[in-house]
């Protein structure tokens, strides 16, 4: 298994009290200062590369699983994401695509695998077996519009955007902790959910369950745009 880092920042002052990184790490790149902290402690390969996402980065074969972590701030990020699950066109397995963002005081954790409704007819082919969910692009597609901040400030630096945007003290810690949780159930074949959202002001967590009637209530399909096989019961 080989796990890439991708993050071209540098470590800023406003990223100690954020995030885990310490002050004799100030103006490390992030994605090697992780890479070389996990790589020892975890002895995975794990490799550092310091420019922004693109898809030729990612070297899987055919029949291997590709799992993108999406923890970015800006819709560009978000659109060359969303853009390397539709290069993949009709061909499977799909690559899922988990994302993680944060405000102030709360959040959410996304995930799906396609863009593209249709690639979804066959996402249940028996009871209690999915396949194929709507991307957080298809969810959410507000996550590929700019904010003001992104349109504005273009020039502005991670350190200066994070002063802007000051967040709770655990927000981060508790994105994470949801964020593990759903890595860990999706590699044992237990995930439930493909959507959280967190309000820690009001202290509410909220999740879907992946079922053919949240997907097509979100899609905007009727339950009977989904495929059935012979042998599965049909869901009302």
């Amino acid at each position: 298994m080989t796990v890439p880092i991708i993050d071209p920042d540098i470590i800023e002052t406003a990223n100690l009290n954020r995030q885990n990184f310490c002050a004799a790490e100030l103006g490390l790149n992030k994605a090697q200062a992780l890479a070389m902290r996990y790589g020892l402690a975890t002895a995975l390969e794990i490799t550092a590369i310091t420019e922004p996402f693109k898809a030729s980065q990612i070297q899987a074969g055919y029949q291997d699983l590709v799992i993108l972590i999406g923890c970015v701030d800006n819709a560009t990020a978000r659109k060359t994401i969303a853009a390397y699950l539709d290069s993949f066109g009709n061909y499977s397995p799909y690559p899922f695509w988990l994302d993680c963002g944060n405000y102030r005081d709360g959040g959410n954790v996304l995930i799906g695998n396609t863009s593209d409704p249709e690639k979804l007819k066959g996402g249940f082919p028996v009871d209690k077996w999915c396949t194929a969910l709507p991307s957080p692009a298809l969810q959410h597609p507000e996550l590929l519009q700019p904010l003001a901040e992104e349109q504005n400030d273009s020039n502005l630096s991670c350190e200066e955007l994070a002063m802007r945007s000051a967040q709770s003290l655990t927000i981060n810690q508790t994105m994470a902790a949801i964020v593990t949780n759903y890595l860990v159930q999706f590699l044992n074949g237990k995930l439930r959910c493909f959507q959280t959202y967190v309000n820690l002001e009001a202290m509410v967590t909220r999740s879907t369950y992946i079922t053919p009637q949240a997907v097509a209530s979100i899609i905007g399909k009727p339950l009977e745009f989904f495929k059935t096989t012979s042998g599965n019961k049909k869901q009302h």
